[in-house]
């Protein structure tokens, strides 16, 4: 939480339009603590089990928000492509629907950040995409042709370029973290290692141009990935948590 703090305030330093949803959390001993509640949201799973198989989720988000639908979808948009970036370069795992939110302006909001810097649910490793981009999100941003599609684009090639210029700011809290560290991912693998492959993930040795191409690949890669298909599949069947 204290990095997605960083990225949220160089966000805002470079005035891109990026909406992360970030809270508080009060350690109350070295297994315990108290995490704020997150009011006016709920699951994705949660949603999808209310409206069943009446409306896919595209068509329910256009109905609720019908009223103001341009400025809902544009934060859907804003806030798809500043946790794509924090999946990305944290490595994270484990992002299934129950794990993913939505708020009453439209913007999606992931908690429960358990399986970090690549750590993955049975050490699997299943969910290979950068990250999370479904079908139902393309849908929602008008298809992979739109305006919305291009603009979730380019938010994330600046959002990139920002973090990347402040990259040290971010290596350093990780660096700290992996001190004497009983976080699961420090532990069950080696420290140096953790953030020598986080740092290759800033891509700093790139130029802008570079960054382009390789943003565009991520996207393509993410883009209704098969492996995020099964994962999803996976816990629809385990754990019954909607796709």
């Amino acid at each position: 939480m204290q990095i997605l703090k960083i990225f949220d305030k160089i966000f805002k330093q470079n005035e891109i339009p990026l909406k992360i949803r970030t809270y508080d959390i009060i350690i109350t001993s070295l297994n315990s603590g108290l995490i704020e509640y997150i009011p006016n949201t709920i699951s994705i799973d949660a949603l999808k089990k209310k409206i069943g198989n009446k409306i896919d989720f595209n068509t329910f988000f256009r109905i609720f928000f019908a009223d103001n639908f341009e400025e809902a979808q544009k934060n859907f948009c804003e806030s798809l492509a500043a946790y794509s970036l924090v999946t990305y370069i944290h490595n994270i795992k484990d992002r299934h629907n129950g794990n993913i939110l939505l708020d009453m302006n439209g913007k999606i909001i992931h908690i429960d950040f358990g399986f970090i810097l690549g750590l993955s649910p049975g050490g699997m490793n299943f969910e290979s995409a950068p990250f999370k981009l479904t079908k139902d999100y393309i849908d929602i941003l008008d298809g992979e042709n739109s305006n919305m599609f291009h603009y979730y684009k380019t938010l994330i090639i600046r959002g990139f370029l920002a973090l990347k210029q402040n990259f040290d700011s971010i290596i350093q809290i990780v660096e700290i973290m992996s001190k004497v560290s009983n976080i699961p991912c420090f532990y069950r693998k080696d420290g140096y290692s953790i953030i020598k492959e986080m740092r290759k993930r800033f891509l700093i040795e790139k130029n802008e141009s570079e960054i382009e191409k390789i943003v565009d690949d991520m996207i393509n890669t993410s883009n209704g990935n098969w492996r995020t298909y099964q994962y999803d599949r996976f816990q629809k069947l385990t754990n019954d948590i909607e796709q």
